[in-house]
């Protein structure tokens, strides 16, 4: 149910985690965008690649990632145990503080 979830102010993405991100992408030499990232690198167009989205053409792209949950990529994260920087121990998720529109 929605009120056992993390509230959504609570789903806030750090910087730690996003350089996590991009070194990951990076060292597997996946240059892609965010739209990308999210749907499969098979996608096109930034702005129908949601149209695109195939789990069987990129299972590790995140929403695949999400499908078994049924939760938010940063509540999925959570129940994976991918909570800090393994490095530098920063947390990778906590209260929203800056929105970007």
């Amino acid at each position: 149910e929605e009120d056992a979830r993390l509230p959504m102010l609570d789903r806030g993405v750090s910087l730690a985690f996003l350089r996590r991100i991009i070194d990951e992408l990076t060292a597997l030499g996946r240059d892609i965008d965010a739209g990308q990232w999210l749907n499969g690198v098979h996608t096109t167009s930034s702005a129908t690649d949601w149209k695109e989205f195939d789990r069987a053409k990129d299972p590790y792209c995140g929403k695949a990632c999400c499908l078994s949950t049924g939760l938010s990529f940063v509540e999925t994260c959570i129940i994976a145990g991918m909570t800090h920087d393994p490095i530098t121990r920063m947390p990778y998720f906590g209260r929203m503080n800056t929105f970007v529109r």
